[in-house]
Order: structure tokens, then sequence, then C-alpha cells
């Protein structure tokens, strides 16, 4: 089954993110269907997407993903942490 997004989609999480548009890039997954947007962020602004992530955002730390759930605790003592989230899945 194919995943469609528009350009309004993107849009919507570039500015629920604030993410520059020159500042991500979208993984589109067949293993699971889904669309990620990937981008580069640091600490402070990861807690506060968390309040607006709606269980979408995951960050990589060691080359694991984790989402809201299981986020370890030390997280904030990286100075740039990669950050996925789910734009589109069917």
């Amino acid at each position: 089954m194919p995943i469609t997004i528009d350009h309004r989609d993107i849009q919507e999480a570039l500015k629920k993110f604030d993410i520059d548009s020159s500042e991500y890039y979208l993984e589109f997954n067949n293993d699971n269907d889904v669309v990620f947007m990937h981008w580069v962020s640091d600490p402070e602004k990861i807690t506060n997407y968390l309040r607006h992530s709606a269980g979408c955002l995951a960050i990589q730390l060691k080359g694991t993903w984790f989402y809201e759930e299981d986020l370890p605790d030390d997280y904030g003592t990286y100075p740039l942490i990669n950050c996925r989230y789910i734009l589109e899945t069917i």
C-alpha cells in the first residue's frame, strides 16, 4: 500500500519543531510502512519537543532509537542529538 504525504504535512512538522527547511531529510521506510522526518537538535529543544510530539518523536543515542516512554535520563548530557518524527504511516 503506498504512503502519501503532501507539502502541508511537511510544513506543519517543520513549524511544530522549529526546523529550517534546509535542516531535515525524509526517510521512506518500506519495512515499517512509515515516513520519518530526521534532523539534529539539542537537549533543551528536545525537552520542548516532547510536549508536542504525541509519542511520534524518537531520539538516537549511541546508535539506538528511543521514544519518549523509553528515553534515558542522561539524554541531556549529549550536545547534539539525532531526532526522527513519524510524519506518516499506513
